[in-house]
């Protein structure tokens, strides 16, 4: 592989991750809190509540004072179905407290906030906290990067082990295979530790040293990480030690391990019907293992096999894919309706866009697999003199894209779906998430409104919501929306921020340069469609 090809693969990868090491955005929602946020009590409430969109394992549940410390003498954390609830054992005076949680959500990723609410009085201002809502970004990058030598490795070991029970190969190829997928099963059997210590890290959002600390690995045992290293390191060592030897059980068994690993875990596995998100997964790996296994052997079988030998290989091979690939495809399809939901949040949500990447990289290696079998390998089946050497730097090519669609798949996991979004937004409309001490306003323009709600509206991150509305009141779906966001008085320019859109009729956005007290001014710009733009404009005081 050519230096040129190295940088433009390096250069794909950094955009499938987005270049720089964005906060990691949680899939769990808050749905409901009681109390709420900003809520004025008559009593003591006997316990709290916390309302998710999914299951979640708490990290931390507490009520604050507002020098911080711990009240309420609260009770043992309950979960029961999607909530957590903590029940308190002491009758507090009047004033303001704070909730503060941190919950690790089904897909392992962590959710944190806070929120004041008031007994007796009403809440004292500023006493609530922004909510944090994503993991520290100190773990984001270490993370992918693992996740991409985990996804990589399992499906080496996987596919080899495959490709070894349905196909036969050349008696000079089977060890190279047998070899790639030892190499691949000892290295995914790594990367499930290497994945608790990060995970585990990522979820008590620790320093460099929290790797080691007992807290980590305490957080990751409590999630579904713990679940998928118990079944993927037997299966990865019972796969590594059956490639060398001739039992067909053991690669079987180590298989169905490797893959079963990554049906416990993860956002698209537990997305709900959890069947039918499972089932697909599977599948979508076992296609994939079988297809990401073969580069190697058949370029070996195409630089070394006399023409005959390897044409017979190539057809075996591309028979058996077919199926497989229709597989892939037809599995990635319902995965991707699961999560995206709509067209429209194709372009409209990281996640979208993300999910676009992968499908081009995917057209590509089709569209590279059709030109080996309707060209290359008749040629190779013919004995041409530089059939075996096109053939052989055509599947290089066609391998180093596909280790980009294992990258882009890796990068899924680091934004929120629009499955979660879209439960959120309609959980915002009907009143049940918990309400701010924020800004809120309506701005007008020609006959269009949009409703600006910015969360906490205190210097560091703050979250922006928009919601559309026409004349008549009506929500409006956008295809696409920005803010630019500038403070005059400081002479700070033009901030701009593209929305992440949450149908039918909302934007979100995070903003984190608000990082000094002043009047914003806030331009926002909105595409009713491709010609039609709306600009509405006003200003909002961050404290």
């Amino acid at each position: 592989m050519n230096k040129r090809l190295v940088w433009m693969l390096a250069a794909l990868l950094a955009g499938c991750f987005g270049l720089s090491t964005p906060p990691a955005a949680a899939h769990a929602v808050l749905m409901k809190a009681n109390p709420a946020a900003n809520q004025q009590l008559e009593a003591t409430p006997r316990e709290l509540e916390l309302a998710f969109n999914e299951n979640v394992g708490p990290v931390f549940f507490k009520l604050l004072d507002r020098a911080g410390q711990e009240v309420g003498q609260p009770g043992e954390l309950r979960l029961d179905g999607n909530s957590v609830f903590l029940p308190l054992g002491q009758t507090l005076p009047n004033g303001t407290y704070i909730v503060t949680y941190r919950v690790i959500s089904a897909d392992t990723h962590p959710v944190g906030g806070s929120f004041a609410f008031a007994i007796g009085e009403a809440v004292a201002s500023g006493a609530d906290a922004a909510a944090s809502g994503s993991a520290a970004s100190l773990w984001v990058l270490p993370t992918y990067l693992n996740r991409i030598v985990l996804y990589a490795a399992m499906l080496l070991a996987a596919g080899s082990a495959l490709l070894l029970l349905v196909m036969s190969w050349p008696a000079s190829v089977e060890p190279g295979l047998r070899r790639q997928g030892r190499i691949g099963a000892l290295v995914a059997a790594v990367a499930f530790v290497v994945s608790m210590a990060v995970g585990g890290a990522d979820i008590v959002a620790g320093g460099p040293g929290a790797l080691l600390s007992g807290a980590a690995w305490s957080a990751a045992m409590g999630s579904t990480l713990s679940v998928s290293a118990a079944i993927g390191i037997p299966g990865a060592l019972l796969a590594a030690w059956a490639f060398g030897r001739r039992a067909e059980w053991p690669l079987w068994t180590g298989f169905a391990l490797l893959v079963g690993s990554f049906l416990v875990t993860g956002h698209a596995a537990t997305a709900v019907p959890v069947w039918l998100a499972a089932t697909s997964v599977g599948l979508h790996l076992v296609g994939g293992a079988f297809w990401f296994a073969a580069f190697a052997p058949l370029v070996a079988t195409a630089k070394v096999s006399a023409a005959p030998e390897a044409a017979r290989v190539m057809d075996q091979f591309s028979s058996r894919a077919v199926w497989l690939v229709g597989l892939v495809l037809v599995s990635g399809l319902v995965v991707s309706w699961i999560q995206v939901r709509s067209p429209a949040n194709l372009l409209s949500t990281d996640y979208g866009q993300r999910l676009l990447v992968k499908l081009g990289l995917v057209v590509v290696v089709l569209a590279m697999a059709f030109w080996n079998k309707s060209r290359l390998t008749p040629a190779l089946a013919r004995g041409g003199a530089a059939a075996g050497a096109n053939m052989a730097r055509s599947i290089r090519i066609e391998s180093g894209v596909m280790l980009l669609v294992v990258a882009a798949a890796a990068s899924l996991t680091l934004p929120t779906p629009p499955r979660a979004l879209g439960e959120q937004a309609a959980a915002t409309a009907a009143g049940a998430m918990p309400a701010s001490d924020g800004f809120r306003e309506t701005w007008t323009s020609a006959g269009y409104s949009v409703e600006v709600e910015v969360t906490p509206a205190r210097t560091g991150e703050n979250m922006v919501m928009l919601r559309f509305k026409d004349a008549a009141g009506a929500p409006v779906a956008m295809q696409r929306a920005s803010i630019d966001v500038s403070l005059p008085a400081a002479q700070v320019e033009g901030i701009t921020k593209v929305g992440e859109a949450m149908p039918p009729d909302m934007y979100h956005f995070m903003i984190p340069e608000l990082i000094i007290p002043g009047d914003w001014r806030f331009s926002v710009s909105a595409f009713v469609s491709d010609f039609d733009k709306l600009d509405f404009e006003g200003t909002v005081p961050v404290k």
